[in-house]
């Protein structure tokens, strides 16, 4: 039986997909050294036993190799991709949307159950301290699940950029180029009604929308408004569809500006 204590379970996978991230982004060499275990230790504040088991992580999903003496060195990506099939999480907002935590930690578990190794995910919830990837970073993080050859990638298209659509189609092309089968998280390329011929999964916002109206009218409510931030996720026009849906149904109309986008 584990006995090990919870958090620091929690600890030492926070640790292994902080270190993940950094190796998939490039932070590190091909085949360059890692931070000594003094080194981690310090950094994240835990004990030795914690790092070590961190290291442990990476070590069997292929990503790093310990040499006795010499430390953690990163593994070649042709060495990795020989030992461990892999696939691709590319969601440029990881940390910063909480939905995406459980989501990665659940897509990295079921990818080890299968054999198969989730550089970017953990199977923990990822720490909100991982920072949003700019375009310029998921193209590159693109380019390196190319140069993997990873059996295909888990994409969660940008969605508050005003240039989003030429980044988003930019990346899932370079895939399809490569012969890389893609997987939608949560919204499609195309604004809603409008569907890709990418694989989506997502929850049904037509249907959410309708439940927060149904919620409002219930409660008395004639006159509703929906606010969202500029440059708003596409997923948002399926809620305001199913909001619209939702006070036909009632008899009730909307008034023609009774959508606001701005900063609240």
């Amino acid at each position: 039986m584990n006995r090990q204590p919870k958090n620091r379970q929690l600890k030492h996978r926070e640790i292994s997909r902080q270190l993940r991230a950094e190796i998939t982004t490039g932070k590190f060499a091909p085949a360059g050294r890692l931070p000594a275990e003094k080194q981690l230790v310090e950094r994240f504040r835990v004990s030795r036993p914690t790092v070590a088991r961190a290291l442990r992580d990476l070590q069997d999903e292929g990503l790093v190799e310990r040499r006795a003496g010499s430390g953690t060195w990163q593994r070649n990506p042709a060495a990795r991709s020989a030992r461990v099939r892999q696939l691709g999480l590319l969601i440029p907002n990881l940390g910063t949307t909480d939905i995406f935590e459980v989501i990665g930690g659940e897509l990295s578990a079921l990818a080890r159950t299968h054999d198969y190794s989730l550089p970017g995910g953990n199977d923990a919830t990822v720490s909100t301290a991982s920072r949003e990837l700019s375009p310029a970073q998921a193209l590159k993080l693109c380019d390196q699940f190319i140069e993997l050859s990873v059996a295909g990638v888990f994409f969660a298209p940008f969605a508050e950029l005003s240039n989003r659509d030429e980044i988003n189609q930019r990346i899932a092309e370079r895939f399809v180029k490569a012969g890389i089968t893609v997987v939608l998280l949560d919204r499609d390329l195309l604004p809603f009604p409008r569907r890709s011929n990418f694989d989506l999964v997502g929850v049904d916002n037509l249907a959410g929308g309708c439940l927060l109206a149904e919620h409002l009218i219930k409660l008395g409510c004639r006159r509703v408004a929906f606010a969202v931030w500029p440059h708003q996720s596409p997923t948002i026009n399926a809620r305001i569809a199913g909001v619209r849906e939702a006070l036909a149904g009632h008899r009730l109309e909307a008034p023609p500006d009774w959508v606001h986008a701005g900063n609240p």
